[in-house]
């Protein structure tokens, strides 16, 4: 996947499955000492590439490839976790290890590109087109329910995330992926930006779909 934008990037894309790295090692060290950290550190790394290998059919295309490896190293790592903490804090690490480090750049660069647009909504919906080509690819299937200068309403029918998580019954994992999109969409201020974001249903949270609704607001 080459450097398409500011939103998409072998690099940001390379810092997430870092970070997620970087935070259990220094989690597990501070907890547990640093030869409980070398051990599952290993643990998850064995794990890990045995996931990619049983899934290695799943890789479609290029973004599938990111897809696998990053839902592969979440299930390894909670596996390794489970082990030694509650399930619960096992879940609570991995999500804030994924959404924390990049939480804040996240969220302003996102603010600041609707607060310098003439059009706002048109901001994010270009940018969701994007995302779909550009990041998920070929093993999510999306639906254009609604496209007009009144509402964008994606359905996202088919998730990679979705069935890697049920396919090796961890459907708590999507707590981790659904609560990613709530990072950018926290950067929406309707009385500011003109319109407003709703996700009523998700395929993560036992969904038939996931709906992603923009709605421009009327003045």
């Amino acid at each position: 996947m080459e450097e398409q934008s500011q939103w998409v990037s072998n690099y940001s894309n390379q810092s997430l499955l870092q970070g997620i790295h970087t935070a259990i090692r220094q989690h597990v060290t501070q907890h547990y000492g640093s030869q409980i950290a070398d051990e599952i550190e290993q643990t998850i790394q064995t794990t890990q590439t045995q996931l990619e290998q049983h899934h290695a059919s799943w890789v479609i295309d290029e973004a599938s490839t990111f897809h696998l490896r990053l839902m592969s190293l979440l299930l390894a790592s909670y596996r390794a976790l489970s082990d030694i903490m509650a399930e619960g804090e096992a879940l609570l690490l991995l999500k804030d290890a994924t959404i924390e480090p990049s939480r804040k750049a996240i969220r302003e660069s996102t603010k600041r590109a609707l607060d310098d647009a003439s059009n706002p909504m048109a901001v994010l919906v270009d940018v969701s087109k994007q995302l779909e080509s550009d990041f998920f690819g070929q093993s999510f299937t999306f639906e254009r329910y609604q496209d007009d200068q009144q509402a964008y309403i994606l359905h996202v029918k088919r998730c990679f995330y979705h069935e890697f998580t049920v396919a090796n019954k961890v459907p708590e994992l999507m707590q981790i992926l659904c609560e990613s999109d709530w990072v950018w969409a926290s950067a929406i201020e309707p009385a500011q930006h003109g319109f407003s974001f709703e996700l009523p249903t998700t395929l993560g949270y036992g969904g038939d779909m996931c709906r992603f609704c923009f709605r421009q607001l009327t003045k």
